[in-house]
């Protein structure tokens, strides 16, 4: 049985971007010939164009590695020592006070954190 070659949908294509939806960015980078096949296949078994299937692909699994990053999950023991932590009225210790220090100059003073670039 001969496997159906996925065509090549181009760079372009609607879908790609919601609808009024500016697209100033842009985003280049090299990949292995096997890669960009499976890319292409992949997006036309979605029934997207490869830009559109890259996007929302990219999109969702930055989403992803940020919210994972982001979010802690506690057990129900962690959870009640954390919240039990919260009712004592002990003083903040030396690593604590470093941490907010380091919250305040990161975090605060940058308001919105810049994204890392490509170049």
């Amino acid at each position: 049985m001969k496997q159906q070659q996925a065509p090549n949908h181009g760079s372009e294509g609607a879908g790609a971007v919601a609808p009024g939806v500016a697209r100033e960015a842009r985003l280049n980078f090299r990949l292995a010939a096997e890669h960009k096949a499976l890319i292409e296949r992949a997006a036309y078994y979605s029934g997207e164009t490869v830009t559109a299937f890259a996007i929302s692909t990219l999109v969702n699994h930055a989403r992803h590695v940020i919210q994972d990053h982001e979010m802690t999950i506690l057990s129900d023991r962690d959870r009640d020592l954390f919240l039990s932590l919260l009712d004592t009225d002990l003083p903040p210790n030396e690593a604590l006070q470093q941490a907010a220090q380091r919250h305040k100059q990161h975090v605060v003073q940058n308001v919105k954190p810049s994204a890392p670039t490509t170049d």
